[in-house]
């Protein structure tokens, strides 16, 4: 036997193993319900696979849209132990932000960036903030406002006149009481 022959018989293992270790893949369905996130595949090269499991950011979690493409590990080579470690929707991905921006999106179009300057820019039909929501600067409205319920302020200032204690002039002279 030849060292070409021998070396490649020793070498093909290793070469098979090497191949497996890093796949491109798209994503073919979706188990949210688990502690950890479980993906179905479809690696690139026809072969399926079910039950993967996808690690996550810490702090972030989403769900990928059937199609959405993965980077997928193959720790050793082993195919029992594929893991998804990176994911990507280009269908949907917001494109030409700025140098350093960085941008949480929705396939349906909202979006949160923060960009340069320190600007976080919220972009949605509805906006609900639940808890106790407190600003610690002004807050600038642009646009119609409506409050739902009742406040429990003792007095509202706007532009230095109270809420409270304000009055108007009257129809027929003089001035208006005070709001009850």
């Amino acid at each position: 036997m030849d060292v070409t022959t021998l070396l490649n018989r020793v070498l093909n293992p290793v070469r098979r193993r090497l191949k497996l270790l890093v796949n491109r893949a798209v994503i073919t369905a979706v188990n949210d319900s688990l502690k950890r996130q479980n993906v179905q595949l479809q690696i690139l090269g026809g072969e399926q696979a079910d039950e993967v499991p996808r690690v996550q950011n810490y702090g972030h979690t989403s769900v990928p849209l059937e199609g959405a493409e993965a980077i997928v590990l193959a720790p050793g080579g082993v195919r029992g132990q594929l893991t998804v470690v990176a994911l990507d929707d280009p269908r949907h991905r917001p494109r030409e932000l700025a140098p350093g921006d960085s941008c949480l999106y929705h396939h349906e179009g909202h979006r949160l960036l923060l960009t340069k300057g320190g600007q976080a820019i919220l972009e949605c039909k509805s906006l609900l903030v639940t808890g106790n929501a407190r600003f610690a600067k002004d807050v600038e409205i642009d646009g119609n406002i409506s409050i739902k319920g009742f406040s429990t302020a003792k007095d509202h200032n706007s532009d230095g006149i109270s809420g409270k204690t304000h009055r108007h002039p009257g129809d027929s002279g003089g001035q208006t009481g005070t709001p009850n």
